[in-house]
């Protein structure tokens, strides 16, 4: 009789005591891959993006240096995109249900330093839907910034176009790592108790054990 716990196993003993709970190994995989994929589905819905571009033309602001009219010019150009007056206007002509915040956060705006060149890119729901926004947008900063900003002209050097990436993670990715998930800490959760277990399952776990031997059952020939 063996007393107390043994805190080391061979390695086939480990194994075979870790397999017998394949069971659960594959349960706790399908479980954690179905929760991901159920969640990335239909709290993750797909977010896509859509660019456009802006090109702003040098105005009435002679006292300014190239440089820094380059650096106005644009930086003036890329306030006005997240502006309350152009993303109103855009949000009235296009009958939105977004806020003025709502709509702010969905776009992201840059403009390369020492170029008269502003992006401006739309998050939304789908590919189509992120195009028609940028455009709106551009077209919106554009008439804003020529208009009524005074500070020069800008022109749509580009527009958005379909088919732009996607920002979040697939259902099926999330499905994957959720099944990686699961199989590894249920693997390592049955280590764990494989560790913990004292029966003797092959020869080997009587070495481990410490334990002398004083005689052999023959096997059968």
């Amino acid at each position: 009789m063996v007393q107390g716990k043994r805190s080391t196993h061979n390695a086939l003993g480990t194994f075979i005591r870790v397999a017998e709970n394949w069971s659960v190994i594959l349960l706790a995989t399908v479980v954690c891959a179905s929760v991901l994929f159920t969640y990335g589905k239909f709290a993750m819905p797909p977010q896509f993006t859509s660019t456009a571009v802006l090109y702003t033309l040098n105005g009435n602001t002679a006292e300014l240096s190239e440089g820094q009219l380059e650096t106005s010019l644009a930086g003036d150009c890329a306030y006005a995109v997240k502006s309350q007056e152009v993303l109103s206007k855009v949000i009235s002509d296009k009958t939105l249900s977004y806020t003025y915040r709502e709509m702010a956060d969905k776009i992201q705006v840059e403009y390369p330093e020492g170029t008269h060149v502003v992006e401006i890119t739309v998050t939304d729901k789908s590919s189509k839907s992120a195009k028609e926004l940028v455009d709106a947008v551009a077209d919106a900063t554009v008439t804003y910034v020529s208009r009524k900003m005074g500070i020069g002209t800008a022109r749509v050097l580009s527009y958005g176009f379909t088919g732009g990436r996607t920002v979040t993670i697939s259902p099926a990715k999330l499905a994957g790592i959720g099944a990686l998930a699961g199989f590894i800490l249920s693997v390592f959760v049955c280590l764990c108790r494989a560790f913990r277990d004292d029966r003797i399952l092959v020869p080997g776990d009587i070495r481990t054990a410490g334990l002398e031997v004083f005689a052999v059952v023959p096997g059968e020939e």
